[in-house]
């Protein structure tokens, strides 16, 4: 279909010459099937001795085109065979292969600065800085509240062991669990116990919640049960409907208290068998000062802590693990060098705002071309359509939607929402430091993958960009069906494995540890850790292990490295040869003018009078912006 059109594309353009020549003799303006050499056009069998037209010349022959087509030399004869006047199909040329230059071929041509090209390096430069900025600052922010969290572990649980908070695989955090009653009081004991002492014994700048200037040592005990279940002589009876039961009760700093008889002489009724979980909720305030080096001043911070006995599974074991969920709050605050603090805040939140200046500009350049490329691929779909009665295929479309231009946007839209919630957060109207951090991360990711675009330009970077680009429908076809291979494997070991591998307990965990293998990640910790309680599941283990292993690593993904492979070396081999895929291209790759002819000049605009603006006078024609318009 492709060379079918190129070939009648080449075809009307013979004629188009040869009725030109007999016409008009030879075009003594014409440019096409020329060859640049310095400013001059050389042709096929010589120097032809005058240089290639600007635009002014164009739309003077534009025009006489016209004419002539009115007069139905270039126009549709009866038998639909379409053809366009020569001044016209040589404009259309250089239109579009102007389109598809390059910034730097673009500057030759017409001498047009690459404005979206300053503006991207400079943008890439300030946004990485402020990254820079915000991610020293959420850092410490993070570690001060890990450390806080690290540090309620030790205070308020009982017999707390600091090697629960080691990273180490697997969490040893799990081990931390009561087995008796008497424990679960004596654990809830502690805790109250050290909550109420908490000013006088904590390392870190802790207080209680204050009202009309008292402290108040609030506790809130809350416990989430069945309804009713009893057990007796190998029989029950339950109502499985779940009820949630709280009291809240103040203690004091001076004496401790005992938990069961509280709860016993307040008629607050706790069954162990009936019991779900069970929750301790009190909260405290803190000060998280900084230095200059974050550029904030410091920040009233107030931790919301629960800890949870967790009885859901009735197993005989209660889970016990506190949380804290942490809000900034405004607070009455002096501090000395806070001047100097805020002079820097201020200047961080200036630069901010010319970030967010920076890629409204880009975002603004990228629509402006984007609407240009719309604009050129509508006259070219009604010049194919009235010279050659044929509509533009949807790929030739889609090479005028600039899907760089698409990615900067979203970048530049993500951080500029990223830049005004960075701002929220330094005046503290907001607390979200996640969202901001993946709007300004995944825009910082964005603006540095679009440098990637003009590297293409140079013909020694460009090649892994065409690899993936070639490679990416065969990729895709064959990662689908390496998903369902994948997915098969990954519900058969959740199924089977799970009862009896830690690494196969939940669906997730399973799919994970399946990636691991693939990667060659802890194979002899996954073959160990199989349980040899059941003998015929310690089999299917093995074969199943065994099968993933070899058929992943050794035909899958070798298959997948082959075929990108296939792919870099066909570009490899390609590599410099231009192939026209479409006869858009088959059409564009017919203009022989280089950048440096002079044949892609506009005439420059002339400056209009006041008062020919004001009285709304007609221009003539030799005051038009640019050439007669190539399209009505």
């Amino acid at each position: 279909m492709n060379s079918s059109l190129h070939m009648s594309i080449v075809n009307s353009h013979s004629k188009m010459n040869t009725a030109a020549k007999r016409q008009n003799g030879p075009v003594a303006n014409h440019c096409h099937g020329t060859h640049c050499h310095g400013n001059h056009c050389q042709g096929n069998h010589g120097l032809i001795s005058h240089f290639c037209n600007t635009s002014d010349n164009d739309a003077i022959q534009v025009d006489d085109s016209m004419q002539e087509e009115r007069n139905s030399n270039y126009g549709m004869s009866r038998d639909y065979d379409y053809s366009a006047p020569p001044a016209v199909q040589e404009k259309m040329r250089r239109e579009l292969k102007f389109f598809f230059m390059n910034p730097y071929e673009k500057y030759k041509a017409r001498g047009r600065k690459p404005w979206k090209l300053g503006v991207q390096i400079i943008k890439i430069i300030l946004v990485t800085l402020q990254l820079i900025q915000f991610g020293m600052n959420q850092f410490r922010q993070a570690t001060f509240f890990e450390d806080n969290e690290k540090a309620f572990n030790n205070i308020f649980l009982k017999d707390w062991d600091p090697t629960y908070d080691s990273f180490a695989y697997p969490k040893t955090r799990q081990l931390y669990a009561l087995y008796l009653k008497d424990d679960v009081y004596e654990h809830m004991d502690y805790a109250v116990y050290k909550y109420s002492q908490l000013e006088k014994v904590a390392v870190g700048t802790y207080e209680f919640e204050t009202a009309d200037s008292r402290d108040i040592h609030t506790v809130t005990l809350c416990n989430k049960h069945y309804s009713y279940l009893n057990v007796s002589q190998g029989q029950f009876d339950v109502n499985l409907t779940t009820k949630i039961d709280c009291l809240s009760f103040q203690v004091s700093p001076d004496k401790n208290i005992s938990m069961k008889s509280f709860l016993r002489d307040k008629g607050f009724q706790m069954s162990f068998d009936s019991m779900i979980e069970l929750t301790l909720k009190f909260s405290i305030r803190s000060l998280h000062v900084k230095d200059l080096e974050t550029l904030s001043i410091p920040d009233c911070v107030r931790f919301n802590i629960t800890i949870l006995y967790d009885y859901s599974i009735h197993g005989g074991r209660i889970a016990v693990s506190l949380s804290e969920k942490h809000s900034i709050f405004y607070c009455a605050n002096s501090v000395i060098g806070e001047q100097e603090a805020q002079n820097i805040s201020y200047l961080v939140a200036a630069y901010d705002v010319v970030i967010m200046l920076l890629c409204t500009v880009s975002l603004l350049l990228c629509f402006r071309s984007l609407h240009r490329g719309r604009r050129l691929k509508k006259k070219a779909e009604t010049f194919f359509q009235r010279y050659y009665d044929r509509k533009l295929s949807r790929q030739e479309k889609l090479e005028f939607l600039n899907m760089w231009y698409i990615m900067i946007i979203l970048s530049d839209l993500l951080t500029i929402s990223g830049s005004l919630l960075k701002l929220l957060l330094e005046w503290k109207v907001t607390t979200d430091y996640d969202a901001c951090s993946l709007l300004l991360g995944t825009g910082c990711f964005l603006v540095w993958l679009g440098v990637l675009r003009y590297l293409g330009f140079f013909p020694k970077y460009n090649i892994p960009i065409i690899t993936l680009k070639n490679a990416m429908p065969n990729c895709i076809r064959f990662i689908v069906c390496g998903i369902i291979l994948y997915m098969a494997y990954g519900f058969s070991g959740w199924i089977v494995l799970g009862p009896y591998h830690h690494k196969f307990r939940s669906f997730n965990v399973a799919i994970e540890c399946m990636y691991s293998l693939i990667n060659g990640d802890d194979m002899f910790a996954t073959f160990d850790e199989m349980s040899d309680k059941s003998t015929i599941v310690w089999i299917y283990s093995r074969l199943y292990l065994y099968s993933f292993i070899s058929l992943f690593i050794y035909v899958i993904l070798s298959l997948f490295i082959a075929l990108i492979m296939d792919t870099y070396e066909t570009v490899k081999a390609c590599h410099g040869r231009h192939r026209s895929n479409t006869p858009l291209e088959a059409f564009i790759d017919e203009c022989n003018d280089c950048p440096e002819s002079g044949c892609y000049r506009r005439k420059k605009k002339k400056r209009r009078k006041t008062w020919k603006s004001v009285c709304c006078c007609r221009r003539t024609s030799s005051s038009s912006d640019e050439a007669t318009p190539l399209l009505h």
